[in-house]
């Protein structure tokens, strides 16, 4: 679940000699505009080998899955669509996208729904809300399920009615969510684990024949058994499950999700605990795959002989079977060791395999020690991938974190990130990359309670029309702060957002998982997905693109094309960067943008008419450009005794960001962008200063007059160990009048951290304003509306530490620019709020909610509250939450309230609550674990005993309805009308329900 992450490309590396002198200060350069950045909702994965798979990340919108635990992915083949690009010599690709992709989870109001257009790399991606109708009402517990029928396009989305057997309620739709319609639903269900599936029916046919072309499973566990149902409608009603697939004593309960053989119908459901001891998690046990030849009737458990299982002695996710076109099953699981293993059977899971462990070599990193959330999928006989998060980190305590106390063992310091494993032998060798490097999907542990299992219990993937790897992930490391980490803190290494976040990991090269449709590669770059601003003045076009697909060779430059009016584009530039700045614009200019590699031009989206936006944040790193050091074609602006030797001292670009991070939380974020290097590690006895003028005056220093200008600085010892401090810089030296402190950085204590990557060239370093504050003008200084003027960079290779750091003896200096400071409070997002329901215990039969939406007509509370007039009201969140200050009702009086054991929850206990009104709660100040903070958050009630339609007036209606129901079972169907919610209907639901008739909410009749 994350912010954008950056990605800086390789420059050619600059040689020349180092030229001392001593001066006085001078700026010796111009700013310019060149900026490299990546637009938002795409990042990369690191570079691969060639014959593997290549991928761009997508975070969702604003406002689209922000909460997306345990997030379900469909593709819907029938609804492909085909992209076009031209190619330098003016001839056109066709691409086709595979279909549109369908994302559904945790309490998400909507499915929603994603377009791909592969005219540009990365693709654009058009994500859509689609509301759903009945999976979205309000509950307080659910299990969150989409299944895309890719041959018919249909989609089914299901959420549980609590963890209870009242059942589940699946909304339907063939037009990816331009409308709905609801499912009889399954009732009763399982209480847990849920699942839905389908394909082909196995022969013999069921009799009647079904009037839908596939067989549409649904599969969900209440402990000592498992229930695996079948339509065959399309979904619209299912028919009940003859004998359980399995009982408690065969297997665990908590199976994983229903994959149907496309090659004769079989059905499988795999399951992490079999043949073990016999308890609710199989301690001793074995993985294995519970398999049906007969269309769901009986069902085979076929153990998998050289797995193991965890069992009771920690948190295990389940496992994930994929089959491939011939029948070939893998089977992706989490062994008892945490690592993630590949069984393979030919035969339905009679035999297997040896287990593969796919995390033991990594292209791009070190061996996955621990893993979870395995979502395995499969296209041509030979054809597999799996995808999991994964941790470098070993030990077993990889589920011990905020929320989940393992004492004496402490909360796990490992990052776990996106892996995705392919085998295209038939599971005989794989290769596994990492997806999402340097960013995140969590730190820490990855929970089975508390804050830290924001991620929930699964995420999954699917196969485009084309052959695409498709996964659909949540992401629990979001903010900037996350995202960088902090080294000094021990568990997970940096503050955790505990977000649920959706994002897509989609193929974007390499072999697929349908051999025909494998691109030829090596091949040319994909065509860059160009965006373009003007300035206030209207005379300088900035031109940004994020990295496209390499196309299997490696990027050199790229080709910038402009066209004058009516003119026709001619080559204007090449650069070596992402961005470029042309100061001749005028109005009516349009330009495209290509990339190169080693086999040639790639094609071009289309034609970029620049217009005047704002596109710079201090929000969001890298934040605001302050200072660059690049000419407008994309050279390095060096000359004379300041042309760096060394590409690590070469510096490029400097931005400065102040990114929410809490309240009452005030940092600075440097990003400086050093020119890349092969060198493997920093120089030693060298240092980079970042320098700007003061703001005020240090009373405590009697030596203060002597500095005039401040610092942050990254520092190597004799070794190349780095540090990162800040502190003054000494007045400019006057030869006439000299001082003994000209030009020489004094420390007064280190950063809040620092990180440098030599590769890509990026360092990054934090500090508190505080630290700022307090040798520079005190609380007043380095807040909103201050500034840091002057700033320019200066570097120093081979220098041991000390002495004079003057900018003409710099190996590199760059010209000043100015960074006016917004304040983190500035950048500070509303808690995510996702509803409230008022919640009563009816008895035996359970807890059931009624929601209370948060516009529109208010949600009716028609049971009734006793003699006292108690009533409950829970408010759901996206996030956990850390703090709610002040709790307020318009109507009688709050005998307790606080965050609940689920910490999503804020639970409040009302008393003294008369009939036939509207009650308002409100909540102040409410913040949660990403950092958001609201002022107030409100939850409207009305308050009417007997109301059992909700209209807002108790008649003859609801007293009817009440009759209906009376000696039913109380479910999530018909709750309303056991309305002194003793868990019974009967006459004196019947008799409360008549005395209250003709009474109404006020501004009913």
């Amino acid at each position: 679940m994350k912010t954008t992450a950056k990605y800086f490309i390789a420059f050619l590396l600059i040689a020349a000699a180092i030229l001392l002198g001593f001066s006085a200060e001078a700026a010796k350069k111009k700013k310019s505009a060149l900026l490299r950045t990546t637009p938002a909702g795409t990042t990369t994965s690191a570079p691969v080998p060639a014959l593997v798979p290549r991928f761009f990340t997508y975070k969702s919108p604003d406002g689209v899955v922000d909460s997306a635990g345990e997030p379900s992915v469909g593709s819907n083949w029938t609804h492909e669509a085909v992209s076009h690009n031209t190619k330098i010599d003016g001839s056109t690709n066709n691409i086709p996208n595979g279909g549109t992709s369908l994302y559904f989870g945790g309490f998400s109001p909507a499915m929603a729904k994603v377009t791909w257009d592969d005219c540009s790399s990365p693709a654009g991606a058009q994500w859509d809300n689609k509301p759903l109708i009945s999976a979205n009402t309000p509950r307080a517990a659910g299990d969150p399920i989409l299944f895309t029928d890719h041959d018919t396009g249909r989609t089914f989305c299901g959420q549980l009615e609590g963890l209870t057997p009242a059942g589940c309620t699946i909304d339907i739709t063939d037009n990816d969510g331009d409308s709905f319609l609801p499912s009889d639903g399954v009732i009763p269900s399982d209480v847990d684990h849920e699942t839905i599936g389908g394909g082909r029916y196995h022969t013999p046919l069921p009799n009647p024949g079904p009037v839908y072309p596939n067989a549409v499973y649904y599969a969900s566990q209440s402990v000592a058994e498992a229930r695996c149902l079948r339509s065959d409608n399309g979904g619209f009603a299912f028919s009940p499950a003859t004998a359980p697939m399995f009982t408690v004593a065969d297997c665990s309960g908590l199976h994983g999700h229903v994959k149907v053989s496309p090659a004769d119908g079989t059905v499988y459901v795999p399951d992490k605990g079999c043949g073990g001891d016999v308890t609710l998690l199989h301690d001793g046990g074995m993985q294995a795959v519970v398999v049906s030849e007969d269309n769901g009737l009986t069902w085979t458990v076929h153990p998998i002989p050289d797995s193991t299982t965890r069992g009771e002695n920690a948190p295990q996710y389940d496992p994930s079977v994929a089959i491939a076109s011939d029948g070939t099953v893998y089977f992706s699981y989490q062994d008892a060791s945490g690592k993630c293993k590949v069984a393979v059977s030919h035969d339905k899971g009679a035999t297997w395999s040896p287990s593969f462990d796919v995390g033991a070599s990594i292209t791009n990193g070190g061996p996955v020690l621990n893993s979870v959330f395995q979502a395995a999928i499969a296209g041509d006989p030979n054809r597999a991938a799996v995808a999991f998060f994964g941790s470098e980190t070993g030990g077993d305590n990889w589920h011990c974190g905020n929320g989940e106390d393992c004492t004496p063992e402490p909360a796990f310091p490992g990052v776990w990130y996106l892996y995705v494993a392919t085998t295209y032998d038939g599971g005989q060798t794989w290769t596994t990359q990492n997806v999402t490097p340097g960013d995140p999907i969590q730190r820490s542990g990855i929970c089975g309670g508390g804050a830290c299992r924001n991620l929930l219990d699964f995420f999954d993937a699917t196969i485009d029309k084309r052959g695409r790897i498709i996964v659909g992930y949540d992401d629990g490391c979001v903010s900037a702060a996350c995202i960088a980490g902090d080294p000094s803190i021990t568990a997970g290494g940096g503050q955790n957002d505990y977000t649920a976040k959706g994002y897509i990991a989609r193929q974007s090269g390499g072999p697929r998982m349908f051999s025909a449709f494998d691109p030829t590669e090596p091949a040319v770059p994909g065509a860059p997905k160009v965006s373009g601003n003007v300035d206030q003045s209207g005379t300088t076009a900035t031109l940004t693109w994020p990295v496209p697909d390499n196309g299997g060779s490696a990027i050199t430059g790229y080709n910038i094309y402009r066209k004058i009016g009516a003119g026709s584009f001619s080559l204007i530039a090449t650069v070596p960067t992402t961005t470029y700045v042309d100061s001749g614009f005028a109005s009516g200019d349009a330009y495209h943008v290509t990339a190169v590699n080693g086999i040639g031009e790639g094609p071009y989206c289309s034609d970029i008419a620049p217009a005047f936006t704002a596109v710079e944040s201090p929000c969001k790193l890298p934040g605001v450009l302050a200072v660059n050091d690049l000419n407008p074609d994309g050279t390095d602006n060096d000359s004379g005794q300041n042309t760096p030797p060394d590409p690590r001292v070469n510096i490029r670009q400097l931005f400065v960001a102040e990114p929410f991070l809490g309240a009452g939380v005030n940092k600075l974020v440097f990003t400086m962008q050093l020119a890349p290097s092969t060198a493997g590690s920093p120089p030693p006895s060298s240092q980079w200063y970042l320098v700007w003028n003061r703001q005020g005056a240090d009373s405590s220093d009697p030596n203060d007059a002597n500095y005039d200008r401040i610092y942050v600085a990254m520092k190597s010892d004799a070794n190349g160990a780095l540090t990162f401090e800040y502190g003054k810089f000494g007045i400019a030296l006057d030869p006439m009048n000299p001082n003994p402190q000209a030009n020489i950085p004094t420390t007064k204590g280190s950063a809040d951290t620092g990180t440098y990557d030599v590769a890509s060239g990026l360092v990054v370093i934090t500090i508190s304003n505080s630290k700022l504050q307090s040798i520079d003008g005190g609380a007043s200084k380095y807040v909103a509306g201050t500034a840091l003027s002057a700033l320019n960079v200066r570097t120093f290779l081979a220098r041991p530490d000390g002495g004079p750091r003057s900018q003409n003896i710099a190996n590199d200096i760059t010209g000043n620019g100015t960074y006016s400071l917004a304040g983190n409070a500035s950048c500070a997002v509303s808690v995510p709020f996702l509803g409230a329901v008022s919640r009563k215990t009816h008895g035996n039969a359970g807890t059931f909610d009624i929601g209370l939406p948060s516009s529109g007509s208010p949600g009716v509370e028609c049971r009734t509250g006793g003699s006292n007039g108690n009533f409950t009201v829970v408010f759901v969140f996206a996030n956990p939450l850390t703090n709610v200050t002040g709790v307020t009702t318009s109507a009688g009086s709050i005998s307790s309230s606080a965050i609940g054991s689920a910490p999503q929850e804020f639970i409040v206990n009302l008393t003294g609550i008369n009939n036939a009104q509207f009650v308002t709660v409100t909540l102040g100040s409410v913040s949660d674990t990403a950092g958001n903070t609201s002022t107030n958050v409100s939850a409207r009630m009305g308050v009417l005993a007997g109301d059992t339609t909700g209209n807002g007036l108790v008649n003859s209606s609801d007293i009817a309805q009440t009759q209906s129901q009376s000696g039913q079972p109380v479910s999530g169907s018909n709750f309303r009308e056991d309305v002194t919610a003793n868990g019974l209907i009967n006459s004196s639901d019947i008799g409360l329900v008549q005395s209250k008739s003709g009474t109404g909410l006020p501004g009913n009749p």
